[in-house]
């Protein structure tokens, strides 16, 4: 189950159907048991049509808490799809409707709106789970953790841990289902490398196939709101010198050499619509290693805040982060510019690679 390239939709689905066949086991689940569980979720999937719920989300890094409701249909047929925001009352009436071929966005705080089109194969939104089943038991461990009462619910508990062989941004996720009518109630995911970011989702008010009230993936804007011209896509651009770029770019690029032997290989250019350069990458190499540099316009009024260890890079505050058992990046501010360093690199390299790139 390739857990970080599922929708929030998909893994809501999930959460329903993990524990079908678990209620007669405790601990983690044998090869043939999480085969059998692996079976059973293809099996009542095809009989899964579609859903609505509440859902809520929060976000936890550690030092705050991020958190949003909305109303979510999904009809997994169709791959048609309806959100509209309940909370945080900035963000309230917020819509987003897609019937199969556009996409619709409301803000209500603006009372604008935007479309464009979006093709897809009809599945997008349950994430091809069918296919994604059949591979279950080789990259996710079943961890049955018995019943739990959650909101005066008793419910199942189970939590799915990518195996060794897998490349999952996810360290795990934790399910936990009614043991009547098998639907989610909570669902909460760890990031790997990152212990303090939590992110955990509730469910209520769920029903399974129900009946979509007519309008329902369909979106008619207030007579007085206004259209918005949808951003198309970024143009990017390529460049094989420092000096190319640096002709180019407003913004302050690095020197074509950084310490600890790295040197310009390349870089790409995203530019906006009106084909002012948004941000940069820069890659570089001491023939064995890569390490990247990406610049970016510091947004006015907003203040980027990362998690991790405090670091100086030339006389500036940053941030170190590691990711991983093996990657990591640092973060930083300067005369409005915004710079990330990151690769596989341990800390000190990549600390001292940052402290070249400068302010």
């Amino acid at each position: 189950m390739t857990l970080r390239q599922k929708t929030l939709p998909a893994v809501a689905v999930a959460a329903l159907l993990v524990l079908a066949g678990c209620a007669g086991f405790a601990g983690p689940l044998g090869e043939d048991q999480q085969q059998r569980v692996a079976d059973r979720l293809a099996d009542r999937f095809e009989d899964l049509e579609g859903f609505e719920a509440t859902v809520t989300t929060a976000i936890d890094t550690g030092n705050r808490s991020i958190t949003s409701t909305s109303e979510i249909a999904v009809d997994f047929r169709t791959g048609e799809y309806r959100s509209e925001t309940l909370e945080p009352e900035r963000a309230a009436g917020d819509i987003g409707v897609y019937n199969g071929s556009t996409m619709t966005t409301y803000d209500a705080s603006e009372n604008a709106y935007r479309t464009f089109d979006l093709e897809t194969d009809g599945s997008a939104m349950g994430g091809n789970l069918g296919d994604q089943f059949e591979n279950l038991t080789e990259e996710v461990d079943i961890i049955y953790n018995g019943t739990e009462q959650v909101n005066g619910q008793e419910t199942y508990k189970a939590t799915l841990v990518p195996t060794n062989e897998s490349e999952e941004a996810v360290d795990s996720v934790t399910l936990w289902v009614e043991t009547d009518r098998m639907v989610p109630v909570k669902m909460e995911m760890g990031l790997s490398g990152m212990s303090d970011l939590t992110t955990t989702v509730t469910f209520s008010d769920v029903e399974l196939n129900p009946e979509f009230e007519a309008g329902t993936f369909e979106f008619e804007p207030p007579a007085d709101a206004t259209y918005e011209e949808s951003v198309t896509g970024t143009d990017t651009k390529e460049y094989e010198t420092r000096d190319e770029l640096a002709a180019t770019v407003g913004l302050k690029v690095p020197p074509s050499e950084l310490p600890e032997g790295f040197t310009f290989q390349d870089a790409t250019v995203f530019e906006t619509d009106d084909g002012e350069p948004q941000s940069v990458i820069v890659g570089y190499s001491d023939g064995d290693r890569e390490v990247t540099v990406s610049l970016s316009e510091a947004q006015d009024g907003v203040q980027t805040e990362v998690d991790g260890e405090e670091v100086t890079v030339d006389g500036q505050d940053a941030t170190y982060r590691g990711v991983g058992e093996s990657n990591g990046n640092v973060v930083w501010s300067c005369n409005g510019t915004e710079y990330i360093v990151f690769g596989s690199l341990e800390k000190s390299t990549l600390v001292s690679v940052a402290d070249g790139v400068g302010c």
